[in-house]
């Protein structure tokens, strides 16, 4: 059984990382953006909504961050940014976060060395 070699490994953990990345800051720029609008409405009721939604967006970030020393930690804290953040951004505001940190997340947890 012929082994993945080591740089088709680090590619997929690099991509998880550049994809994470670049999935939490979109999030937390969303975030910002929806706090100003909050902040500039007269309930100012949204703040909340946003704030939470910043704070996912950093799990992710931390998440792309931990892809080279440890993937699975960062699959897991990705792939839990991508749901909470739907959920969090009500569908919408996450839509342009959500596939950057769903796939990075994807490929964190996809470890070629467990191919048949």
């Amino acid at each position: 059984m012929l082994k993945p070699s080591t740089g088709r490994l680090k590619t997929i953990k690099l991509a998880s990382l550049i994809l994470g990345l670049i999935g939490g800051v979109i999030g937390f720029m969303t975030g910002g953006f929806l706090m100003l609008a909050a902040l500039g409405s007269e309930s100012g009721g949204g703040a909340i909504w946003a704030i939470g939604l910043m704070f996912i967006s950093v799990l992710g970030i931390v998440g792309a961050a931990l892809a080279l020393k440890n993937p699975v930690a960062s699959g897991i804290l990705q792939l839990i940014s991508a749901v909470l953040g739907l959920f969090v951004g009500f569908f919408v505001a996450y839509f342009m976060a959500f596939p950057f940190l769903l796939i990075g997340g994807i490929l964190a947890l996809a470890d070629p060395r467990k191919e048949h």
